[in-house]
């Protein structure tokens, strides 16, 4: 290309890309390391058999369904004297749907100015008592 005209901007990057492709082609490959050589792996993997009676196996089976676990998790969990906690699924999302529906319900009767005039001592204990239920339920989601 000849140096004393200016290049385009298409012509430029052209150029470079030349460039970069040639000193790729130059360049030599590199020779890989060979992979480091590991111990077999501990297989940590046990398999328990569990001997229980019909009335045992029933009660476990209520826990199962009360945490939503399944069985190699429980037995985990009590071997290892962990807490027992459920999953939480579909409960706690349609309580706290409820208590929300029924906040949006008290505050629209707060707002009303009409309510208020008739029996502001009503509304103001329907305001406490939905603030004390979202209290608990936010409790009960804590400590259950």
């Amino acid at each position: 290309m000849p140096l004393n005209r200016k290049l385009s901007r298409r012509e430029w990057i052209d150029m470079l890309l030349a460039a970069a492709e040639a000193a790729l082609m130059e360049q030599q490959p590199q020779k890989r390391k060979p992979p480091k050589k590991c111990g077999p792996m501990r297989d940590n993997s046990r398999n328990i058999a569990v001997h229980m009676t019909e009335e045992q196996y029933q009660r476990l089976r209520q826990y199962m369904t009360l945490t939503h676990h399944g069985v190699t998790l429980y037995f985990r969990k009590l071997i290892d004297g962990d807490r027992m906690l459920g999953n939480r699924i579909g409960q706690h999302g349609d309580m706290y749907a409820g208590v929300n529906m029924i906040g949006s319900n008290v505050r629209q009767i707060a707002r009303n100015p009409y309510a208020r005039e008739l029996d502001s001592e009503a509304v103001n204990k329907m305001e406490f008592l939905y603030k004390r239920l979202s209290d608990e339920v936010y409790y009960l989601s804590c400590y259950e």
